[in-house]
């Protein structure tokens, strides 16, 4: 693995495999989400990302970005969690330049959404009907009662309600999302698959090394913002100390599910997703998960 550090302070690691000779992915992680903000916004900046989905993320509308890139093999999203801010991208090795076109742009202009009617009540519309959906969804009523068990019933991990979609500030939702992504040297970028350190190496300097950053040399900050940059905040979600036994009566018939609920403490250094725990807890719930399903399925001979 190669680690670099941009020209404005931005860390990479390059990862070269043969796995697969058509395609590159790449994830960024930077520490810090909606549990930066006070309660009454936390919709407001979670529904951020799916804002941005409806009226782009690049300066163009997502039909407009989808023309663009019919010819090209590029996959690009970004999302926000509770602790964490994420980009993700796919994308084959003739298309390097062009992904980092886009992410060049996103950091630069794209994460500036822009105000649209039309998009907040298409977003509105759809998100009350998925409420309403979920109310008569008997898995849906299993797993919110679950994760009010194993955290809680922190206000953090409440499900989205009518009343809570009809507080959505808009503003700030636009506001948040450009904070969460004006800085691109709060993130640490790493690249997987076909990678040519020779022809990769210069394109990252040239697209991610320009763009201004608060680690750069001559601290090339971006502009002030009227919202709190997001940093990491502990809200301290508890775990369940007794037993508790509940029922969920949802649906017509009976059915059976089983969760395997793990403690986790949440910390600044665990959510340091590539020197931190973090990632090897992910892995060892995956391998713990694979060999309970192995076991159920062909030793107990269980569906």
């Amino acid at each position: 693995m190669t680690e670099l550090r941009l020209s404005n302070g931005v860390r990479v690691y390059l990862m070269p495999t043969d796995f697969k000779a058509d395609q590159v992915l790449m994830v960024a992680r930077a520490r810090g989400g909606s549990s930066a903000v006070e309660a009454s916004k936390r919709w407001s900046a979670l529904l951020s990302t799916s804002y941005a989905s409806f009226v782009g993320k690049h300066g163009m509308s997502p039909m407009d970005e989808r023309e663009l890139l019919h010819d090209h093999d590029v996959a690009f999203d970004a999302d926000v969690e509770s602790f964490m801010r994420i980009l993700d991208a796919s994308f084959s090795p003739m298309d390097t330049e062009v992904l980092l076109q886009m992410i060049y742009i996103f950091f630069l202009q794209g994460s500036k959404l822009p105000e649209s009617e039309d998009a907040k009540a298409t977003l509105r519309k759809s998100i009350a009907e998925g409420i309403r959906a979920a109310e008569v969804d008997p898995q849906t009523q299993f797993n919110r009662k679950v994760s009010k068990m194993v955290k809680c019933n922190h206000p953090d991990t409440q499900a989205l309600t009518a009343s809570d979609l009809d507080a959505v500030d808009w503003d700030f939702c636009r506001q948040f999302y450009r904070s969460c992504f004006c800085d691109p040297s709060d993130f640490i970028f790493a690249f997987a698959g076909n990678v040519d350190l020779d022809v990769f190496c210069p394109l990252l300097e040239k697209y991610l090394g320009s763009l201004p950053t608060s680690a750069a040399p001559n601290n090339s900050a971006p502009e002030s913002l009227a919202v709190p940059t997001p940093v990491f905040k502990d809200r301290v979600i508890e775990f369940p100390r007794c037993a508790e036994f509940v029922e969920v009566r949802s649906g017509a018939g009976n059915k059976s599910d089983v969760v395997i609920a793990l403690p986790y403490e949440i910390s600044a250094e665990n959510y340091d997703f590539f020197n931190g725990p973090m990632p090897y807890d992910s892995m060892s719930a995956e391998v713990l998960e694979m060999h309970l399903m192995d076991h159920l399925r062909f030793k107990k001979g269980s569906v």
